[in-house]
C-alpha cells in the first residue's frame, strides 16, 4: 500500500491543487492575462495584454473537483493495468481497472473513500470561498422585498404575484431617505 504522504503527492501531481489564497479581480486579471510578443518586426518587444471579463475571472478561479476514490485506486495500481510501450491504450487500461474496481469489496472501497476525504473537505471549503467571493450584494430594493415577503406568506402563485405588486407599490411610496436606509443596510 502507498502511504498517505504518497497519496497527497500523487494527487497534487495528477490534479490541480486548490488555492487557499483568494485573488481580487485585478490580481486575477494580472496573473491570467495573456501576452503576445512581437519581436519579428523589431528588436524591442511589444506586449499586448488581454483583460479577463468578470465571467472569465470567475471561471479561472473556480476550484477543481477533488480526486475520486476510483481515480486514486487507478493511480496507485496503474502499473497493474498499463505498461508503457506495450501497445495497449489507456482507455483499455481504464476499462480493466473499472472491472476490477467493481469486484472489490466494500471495505476496500471505503478505505479509498477515507483517503480522499481530506481532498473533498478542502474542495468544499475552497468552493464555498469561491462562491461567496463572486456573490453580488443585495440591493436595497431586494432586501426590502425579501423582508416583506418573509412576513407575508402566500399559499398560491396568484397570491404571491399580488403580494409582490403591493410590495413594489410600497417601495415606490417610500421617500428617498427611507430608500437610502435600505440601500446602506447590509445582510
Amino acid at each position: 500500500m502507498i502511504s498517505n504522504k504518497s497519496i497527497a503527492t500523487i494527487a497534487s501531481q495528477s490534479f490541480r491543487c486548490f488555492s487557499t489564497t483568494s485573488l481580487t479581480f485585478k490580481e486575477a486579471v494580472a496573473t491570467k492575462s495573456s501576452t503576445k510578443v512581437n519581436s519579428a518586426k523589431s528588436k524591442s518587444t511589444s506586449v499586448k495584454e488581454k483583460k479577463l471579463t468578470l465571467t472569465e475571472a470567475k471561471k479561472s478561479e473556480r476550484p477543481k473537483r477533488p480526486i475520486s476514490s476510483f481515480s486514486l485506486y487507478f493511480k496507485e495500481n496503474i502499473s497493474e493495468f498499463y505498461k508503457p510501450g506495450s501497445g495497449e491504450t489507456t482507455t483499455n487500461a481504464m476499462a480493466a481497472a473499472a472491472e476490477k474496481w467493481k469486484t472489490l469489496s466494500d471495505a476496500v472501497k471505503d478505505e479509498y473513500k477515507q483517503k480522499t476525504l481530506p481532498f473533498r473537505q478542502e474542495y468544499e471549503k475552497a468552493n464555498k470561498e469561491w462562491q461567496t467571493k463572486f456573490k453580488k450584494p443585495l440591493s436595497g430594493y431586494n432586501m426590502f422585498v425579501k423582508e416583506r415577503m418573509s412576513q407575508l406568506k402566500a399559499q398560491t402563485l396568484d397570491e404571491n404575484k399580488e403580494i409582490l405588486k403591493n410590495v413594489a407599490k410600497e417601495w415606490n411610496s417610500l421617500t428617498k431617505e427611507e430608500k437610502n436606509t435600505w440601500n446602506t443596510k447590509s445582510f
